[in-house]
């Protein structure tokens, strides 16, 4: 059986943000509990939890709460002291490594960790939101962190270019990073990575959205019941639609198995680069009619 392993959804700023509060609060704490006090939505806490559990960070069901090592490695991140960072990111970074058994011969463990995801190809994602190891092309882990960090820029840059006039609004850490994470991913033909990582921003802008119009989404967990919620207080049909294509897609790359046809869908490379334009297309409609521009 394949061993499996869950990502970071954010970039390394971010997930010691996340690590940070789940320190300070230092008990049980809901997605919520930990929003409120670092800054950044819910769905990006849940996004992060999977690879904190799995790296010994935090524990717990739903409600999670930091570890002994998490706690050090918490400390030492608010109080900005680099090298103990660096040690505790090395135990935990450790502890992944051995369970996917690579072979870890760098120091550098931490970064490969926090930018595996996005950058690497060394681990292919899988149904449910889980990731499994490539086991050709570990080798070539630091030479394709080298080669794709360059694209950077010039993804995020294009992604601004398709949001237009949405591109100053919207969230750059939540919404414009995991685009260009999500964009770079489907010209490399990996729709899976690219679905994720676009729906994740979708995920967070509906969440923006829901809080500029005053709207709660209470209760709603996935793309198309904050939709529902948005329809109900007025947002128009046409647009709700054009939504539940992206709710959808997402799911199927997402959720494994549907009990539907009874397998998962297979994720083309076509509907990979498609998501990524509908994601933006969608967003820049949504912030159109904030300005009373309907368009889609």
């Amino acid at each position: 059986m394949e061993e499996r392993v869950k990502l970071p959804s954010s970039g390394y700023t971010e997930l010691t943000k996340i690590i940070a509060g789940y320190s300070k609060l230092d008990r049980e704490a809901s997605l919520e509990d930990v929003s409120k006090l670092v800054g950044v939505g819910p769905t990006v806490v849940s996004g992060n939890n999977g690879f904190l559990l799995g790296v010994g960070i935090i524990e717990g069901g739903n409600k999670k709460k930091i570890t002994v090592t998490g706690k050090r490695l918490g400390l030492a991140i608010e109080h900005d002291r680099e090298d103990d960072v660096n040690a505790h990111w090395r135990i935990s970074a450790q502890e992944t490594i051995t369970l996917l058994d690579i072979e870890a011969h760098r120091d550098d463990l931490k970064d490969t960790l926090i930018n595996l995801a996005t950058f690497s190809g060394a681990l292919k994602a899988g149904a449910g939101g889980s990731y499994l190891r490539d086991h050709d092309s570990v080798p070539d882990i630091f030479a394709r962190l080298a080669e794709n960090s360059a694209d950077v820029a010039s993804s995020e840059y294009k992604i601004r270019t398709m949001l237009g006039a949405a591109a100053p609004i919207v969230n750059h850490a939540n919404v414009i990073v995991p685009l260009g994470s999500a964009l770079r991913f489907a010209m490399a033909d990996q729709a899976r990575e690219a679905i994720l990582h676009a729906g994740n921003a979708i995920d967070s802008f509906l969440d923006d959205h829901a809080k500029l119009a005053g709207v709660s989404l209470a209760g709603a967990t996935g793309i198309n019941s904050k939709l529902d919620k948005l329809q109900a207080a007025g947002l128009p049909k046409k647009l709700v639609f054009n939504g539940k294509y992206l709710g959808h897609v997402r799911n199927a790359a997402d959720h494994g198995v549907d009990p539907a046809i009874g397998v998962a869908w297979d994720i083309t490379a076509q509907t990979g680069r498609n998501y990524v334009l509908v994601s933006c297309s969608f967003i820049a409609a949504m912030t159109g009619i904030t300005a009373g521009a309907y368009r889609i």
